[in-house]
């Protein structure tokens, strides 16, 4: 399991969400194989996998797993509004619809206020 070598479509404006600092990467684990009594620390190493690649595109501000999901990951880019935004754009150019262990990704924006309640719950 890695994402090396990248390559996706540009998908910006995937369910009406206006371009942000903040995007969701779907897909990235199925919940129903994760054991966490053979691998404990998998949530830890999805989220430093996915910060190692996404700090190519920008800085990072968070990265949040989520555990009992569709296998969601949630990225803020960090930065004046207008690099993260940037930096979110060019990872969704790079990562959407890509495979990821036998998975396609699905990346899209999502508002700043939605990642925030996420990180909330």
């Amino acid at each position: 399991m890695g994402l090396d070598k990248v390559s996706g479509n540009l998908n910006q404006n995937d369910g009406g969400v206006q371009p942000s600092n903040c995007i969701l990467i779907s897909n990235m684990f199925d919940p129903k194989q994760v054991d966490l009594d053979k691998e404990p620390t998998f949530f830890i190493e999805i989220k430093n996998q996915v910060q190692s690649v996404t700090k190519d595109w920008g800085k990072i501000d968070h990265v949040y797993v989520e555990q009992v999901s569709k296998g969601n990951v949630w990225v803020r880019f960090g930065g004046g509004h207008e690099q993260a935004t940037q930096s979110a754009t060019k990872t969704i150019a790079e990562l959407d619809k890509r495979q990821f262990d036998g998975r396609e990704l699905a990346v899209s924006f999502v508002g700043e206020s939605e990642f925030i309640t996420q990180l909330m719950k």
